[in-house]
């Protein structure tokens, strides 16, 4: 997990102590979450009124995709006032959570590469004893 500071860290340690909130909905099925107003917004009523507390009015919560089209993690935007997300944030951070989608992407075929290439060190040098055959073409 990465946050621009302390109080993301803690929005976001309030949904996991609760288990409900839009970040979590959106792992959850790979759906945006827009929470323009949380004073009015009902559903997640352990998760909302102690974001409120905490100074949350409004929250953008998007999924981030991996390559098999399942979701890993989700960027969330907090804002202290209901009704801040304007068009432009909202692209912004589209943008942002594609970009970041694309980057665990990446991740996930270095790490599938990396596993390949231990399993074959595992098998490195071969038997040369062994009637199994050193190699196929």
């Amino acid at each position: 997990m990465a946050s621009s500071d302390d109080f993301a860290v803690a929005v976001d340690e309030i949904q996991y102590a609760t288990g409900q909130g839009p970040c979590l909905d959106a792992l959850a099925d790979g759906q945006l979450r827009h929470v323009p107003d949380l004073a009015a917004d009902q559903r997640w009523p352990l998760f909302g009124p102690q974001a409120l507390a905490s100074g949350v009015s409004g929250i953008l919560s998007m999924p981030l995709i991996s390559p098999d089209s399942q979701p890993v993690g989700a960027l969330n935007l907090y804002f202290a006032m209901p009704q801040s997300l304007t068009p432009e944030i909202e692209r912004s951070a589209t943008t942002f959570a594609a970009h970041a989608s694309g980057a665990i992407a990446i991740a996930f075929r270095l790490a599938d590469q990396i596993s390949s290439v231990t399993t074959f060190g595992a098998h490195w040098p071969p038997d040369r004893s062994s009637t199994k055959p050193l190699a196929w073409s």
